[in-house]
């Protein structure tokens, strides 16, 4: 009596207690994923949020057989709609945990081609194709489901579909089948993950917020994925125990019975873990979501009055500046100011705007400028924007201007209102008593990092920038070289030879002597092309094999040279077989060195001759991953770093 009093308990008080656990849990899942452009723009959120939803309606239809007035026994369409959903919902919430861990195996791969399989599209057709498989298998529990008298139980009518449901669809769709797929991709994942690592101690690549946002997503979904194992085994080891002892039912003792039911229903339990454990998981193993999490609940509850601390800084003004300061170009403007803006990933919603009173000595994009003698320092209050695309945020936005005259001491303060997201900057200039200030409303965006910078900035010179794209030529001068973006564009500026340049994110860059309108812009989201003028009709370089080129700098020069990029090594008549991270064909040598330079974590490339004596090794571009011994073959080029 006592082992069906607990199981009578458990089957009770189980429901409501997972229910009020994991309801809330997956709607902060559905929020989270959805509401946040860090967390959705991972494949992976697709997977979360359809998980959730089923996790929602998991619990729910445990929950209403609880609750006396609701019952499958009310009619024959309820029972039928009820079982059906039931099987639908359950087999569809851990296909969506299988997903999740097949898309973190696909993210973790060296292929390509496997990690083309982690994007948005494949995401919402697998979701989408997962709710109507579970539909359509689960047709026959409408049609063979009924209530059965005397007791009018809601079970199946059909003896054939009922060992179907006990021998197939329950034990091995629902529990069997997962916890294998489960296991092999959470294996598969682990062996990625560790040579990734290895990868990672030998080469020591850059981390990218993106990158460090997708080791934090895979270490969620990996320990959930471990967790549904561990869940799922029990209910897969009880139903092929029931399975084996089916025939023996009917000898089978009253204590028995009631052990077996008592199992079942822990089990039972056991297993339901899976539709409440998501959200704690994620949030034990991502700081990113517990970050978030806590900035915007903190926001929504007015928990503190400020994000930052007021800042609170004075700036001493030095001797004027003379109008005959050597100058380039006829202009140079000097820049001095405290700042704030966004610290780390948190650029949400308007990006990575600078709030900062600048101490300017010559002309900038701040308004309000008529009047000011460009050789005086004067200050006002900024808001300054160049990484955004939200409308109303994106450009240079400030308060009135005021001179300021040698030996006054500023005193500067930016203090963010306490209801809502506006900012005050006031600079009051203690010799005079004279103040100025801007308040901009920033909505819920950050600005969680202090800095103090001074900056001589050369105008005059107009460079004009394309993003997300690099120029295609393979017939002009070019040498590519580690430096960062910045430093490249001074280099062209004083070359006063080079008319443009391609930056990459591994600190490169790709200068050229002239290009024309035939040139290719080709669209890369990691590279932007920057150049000086707009190009001639035609091109001007008439003896490139001769040409030879200086920049006036003790370290840099221009060498026409078509094999080279960047610094990396370069070996003819040489194969660098296997670890192909991508391969595309036709390329040039120029186009696949930039698609090396502009991919992450590619180590180097081999380029098959235009005159291979295969087609498919004409112009063939195999970027690589992991770097071997070269070995002979003839008609191809390695370049590696």
């Amino acid at each position: 009596m006592f082992i069906l009093e607990a199981t009578t308990q458990l089957s009770f008080w189980g429901p409501i207690v997972f229910f009020c656990i994991g309801v809330p849990a997956a709607l902060f899942n559905i929020i989270i994923f959805i509401g946040f452009k860090t967390f959705r723009k991972s494949p992976s959120a697709y997977y979360v949020v359809g998980q959730s939803l089923l996790d929602v309606s998991v619990l729910l239809l445990v929950l209403l057989p609880v609750i006396s007035s609701v019952s499958t026994s009310v009619s024959s369409t309820v029972c039928k709609l009820g079982l059906f959903l039931a099987q639908v919902t359950v087999s569809g919430a851990m296909s969506f945990l299988c997903l999740t861990a097949f898309d973190r195996w696909a993210c973790t791969s060296r292929s390509a081609r496997i990690r083309r399989l982690n994007s948005n599209r494949i995401a919402r057709y697998l979701g989408l194709f997962t709710f109507l498989f579970w539909s359509f298998v689960n047709i026959p529990y409408l049609i063979f489901c009924d209530l059965i008298p005397p007791t009018y139980v809601c079970f199946s009518t059909n003896d054939v579909f009922t060992k179907i449901v006990f021998y197939f669809l329950a034990p091995i769709f629902s529990t069997v089948f997962p916890l294998l797929v489960l296991i092999i991709f959470i294996v598969l994942t682990h062996r990625n993950i560790r040579l990734i690592a290895h990868i990672h101690d030998q080469q020591q690549p850059v981390r990218t917020r993106s990158s460090m946002w997708e080791q934090q997503m895979t270490r969620m979904m990996v320990a959930q994925t471990i967790l549904s194992i561990f869940c799922t085994l029990p209910r897969a080891i009880f139903y092929t125990y029931s399975a084996i002892t089916l025939e023996q039912n009917a000898t089978k003792s009253f204590n028995q019975i009631s052990i077996e039911l008592l199992v079942d229903q822990l089990t039972i339990s056991i297993m339901s873990i899976n539709f409440v454990s998501s959200f704690y998981i994620y949030f034990l193993f991502s700081p990113r979501l517990r970050q978030t999490i806590k900035i915007h609940l903190k926001s929504l509850c007015h928990l503190t009055p400020n994000q930052v601390v007021p800042i609170d800084n004075s700036l001493t003004i030095a001797q004027n500046l003379p109008s005959t300061t050597p100058q380039i170009n006829n202009e140079t403007t000097l820049f001095i100011w405290p700042g704030l803006q966004p610290w780390g990933h948190d650029f949400e919603p308007i990006g990575n705007g600078v709030l900062q009173p600048v101490l300017t000595y010559g002309s900038s994009c701040a308004p309000n400028q008529n009047g000011i003698d460009p050789y005086q320092w004067w200050i006002s209050a900024q808001y300054v924007n160049t990484d955004g695309n939200k409308t109303g945020f994106m450009g240079c936005f400030g308060g009135d201007v005021m001179t300021v005259n040698e030996g006054d001491t500023l005193r500067i303060e930016m203090v963010k209102l306490a209801t809502s997201g506006t900012w005050n900057q006031t600079v009051l200039n203690l010799s005079n008593n004279k103040t100025v200030w801007f308040t901009m409303d920033l909505g819920k965006q950050a600005q969680g990092r202090q800095f103090l910078i001074a900056i001589v900035c050369i105008n005059g010179v107009i460079v004009g920038s394309i993003f997300n794209v690099s120029l295609l030529s393979s017939s002009n001068t070019i040498l590519l070289m580690n430096n960062s973006c910045t430093n490249c564009i001074c280099m062209t500026i004083l070359s006063q030879n080079t008319q443009g340049l391609n930056c990459f994110p591994n600190q490169s860059c790709l200068f050229f002597y002239n290009y024309t309108f035939l040139n290719t812009l080709e669209i890369s989201s990691t590279s932007s092309f920057h150049f000086l003028s707009l190009p001639p009709e035609q091109e001007t370089s008439t003896d490139e094999s001769s040409q030879t080129t200086q920049i006036t700098t003790a370290t840099t020069s221009i060498i026409d040279n078509p094999w080279i990029c960047s610094n990396m090594t370069v070996l003819q008549q040489k194969d660098m077989p296997g670890n192909d991270m991508a391969n595309e064909q036709p390329k040039t040598y120029t186009e696949c060195c930039i698609w090396c330079l502009s991919t992450s974590g590619c180590r180097g490339f081999v380029w098959g001759w235009p005159n291979n004596t295969s087609s498919f090794q004409q112009s063939h571009c195999w970027l690589k991953s992991i770097l071997v011994a070269p070995t002979s073959l003839a008609q191809f080029t390695s370049v590696h770093f």
